[in-house]
């Protein structure tokens, strides 16, 4: 959180009236919310460019590949660096052709292999993102895209647009969890999605801005999946009475696009969710055509 006082949301005409109002039975429930102003060590270094304060104390994760520059005594690890330092012995040791007949060897490249291609997590139960310690400081930034700060208070944020995390606080646990409805499977093209727990700090870049809404019982939202980032733990995402047509010409769209005898570009179909339960969802704007 911000030194000195207490985080509060982004109070504009353009936010949910029972997000500027704590005596509202909605604001109780809030456990995601946007920071407007940013905390200490997560902010904006300009609208596209997040700067992240790493101290002795405060280690964070952050999203290698999404550095843009940095400076300071800063540290980077990663949980498959002891496999590839295991890896790396076992050769110098017996050489390649020994190597590749060691079951021990096989079995750890397979593992390793395997935190590569499992939707970029290492399934050791962390975000592929690497932890930087030390005192520091990095700017991180992805293509342009809008960045976000959020505060997750004690609950799950179950994140679809894995690559669009840039950083978040290493106090939170992560996971990869079968937690994606079948029927937004077609969006997403996997059932999988990061689970991330605790309470902390979650920063994002994405190809428009971010919003988060509020979700009760009595007022589900209804998003298009494409626009949808992530959503809290209480959020049952169901398929609202249209679906079974929409996939259908989803799938159609998709061969006449890309079928090369045809190779007729008539744009996506979109696929509507409806967000039931009490919690927040995120959505993001952007070209998802």
């Amino acid at each position: 959180m911000a030194s000195g006082g207490a985080v509060h949301p982004r109070r504009d005409r353009r936010t949910d009236d029972r997000r500027t109002d704590p005596h509202t039975e909605s604001w109780r429930h809030v456990t995601l919310v946007k920071l407007d102003p940013d905390p200490d060590h997560l902010f904006h270094a300009a609208s596209h460019i997040l700067g992240a304060i790493v101290r002795p104390d405060v280690p964070l994760r952050i999203r290698h590949s999404r550095v843009l520059a940095s400076r300071g005594d800063l540290t980077y690890h990663h949980e498959s660096h002891e496999l590839d330092a295991s890896l790396r012995d076992t050769v110098e040791r017996s050489g390649w052709r020994a190597a590749v007949g060691d079951e021990s060897f096989t079995a750890t490249a397979r593992s390793r292999i395997e935190m590569d291609v499992a939707g970029d997590l290492a399934l050791t139960g962390n975000l592929k993102m690497h932890r930087a310690s030390g005192g520091g400081q990095i700017w991180l930034g992805h293509e342009g895209g809008d960045v976000s700060v959020f505060h997750l208070a004690d609950d799950e944020l179950i994140v679809l647009a894995q690559g669009e995390v840039l950083a978040h606080d290493d106090a939170l646990d992560v996971a990869l969890e079968r937690r994606v409805p079948r029927e937004m499977a077609i969006v997403r093209d996997t059932t999988y999605a990061w689970v991330m727990r605790g309470t902390g700090h979650v920063a994002t870049a994405t190809p428009g801005e971010t919003v988060v809404l509020d979700v009760t019982e009595d007022d589900p939202v209804l998003v298009e999946g494409d626009a949808l980032l992530a959503y809290t733990s209480g959020i049952e995402l169901t398929p609202p009475d249209d679906y079974e047509r929409r996939a259908a010409m989803r799938g159609v769209k998709w061969l006449l696009k890309n079928i090369p005898q045809i190779n007729l570009s008539t744009g996506r179909e979109r696929i509507w969710m409806v967000a039931n339960g009490r919690g927040s969802v995120v959505i993001r704007s952007g070209d998802q055509s």
